[in-house]
């Protein structure tokens, strides 16, 4: 009983020092959001690609530094929503990502060290290692399918940004 009341603390702690950053984003948010994402950069633009939008990411003397994309999967509780920075070799930069998973299965996946597994890694790297030998992320236990979710739209953007750099 004790150790149930405290792993409840633990996780009410949790939701509230952690999900009021977090916020729910959404595709307005870009406009906002986007120096967290490129810190250097200077402005923002918009461009449609066939079925959707992206966003140029302009440097301080107007030069195209990288692009971000909105992506939106499916998690185990609901929609995983992820604005995705790309450099113009289309590789990830970081990301900002919402969800309404269970706090005590994603805590791994909201640290800095996990996000750091994706920096500089395009999509062909975008994969884990327990499904392709070439893979080089691992997926966090217990959140498998928020692992898989997030992956699915880091590797669907970094290939989306293939497309729209001509990579």
């Amino acid at each position: 009983m004790k150790e149930t009341l405290k792993r409840a603390l633990c996780v009410l702690c949790f939701t509230l020092s952690v999900a009021p950053a977090l916020g729910a984003l959404e595709l307005t948010d870009i406009e906002k959001q986007y120096l967290k994402i490129f810190p250097e950069a200077g402005s923002v633009g918009q461009a449609d690609y066939k079925d959707g939008r992206y966003y140029p990411v302009m440097d301080k003397s107007g030069k195209q530094c990288g692009l971000i994309i909105y992506t939106e999967k499916k998690g185990y509780e609901g929609p995983i929503k992820i604005i995705v920075g790309l450099d113009l070799d289309a590789h990830i930069v970081n990301y900002l990502m919402s969800q309404r998973e269970t706090p005590h299965y994603v805590s791994e996946i909201i640290k800095p060290e996990f996000k750091e597994r994706f920096k500089g890694k395009g999509k062909e790297q975008l994969r884990f290692k327990k499904d392709d030998p070439a893979g080089e992320i691992d997926a966090v236990t217990g959140a498998t399918v928020t692992s898989r979710a997030l992956l699915d739209g880091l590797r669907e953007s970094a290939t989306l940004a293939g497309e729209i750099l001509k990579k």
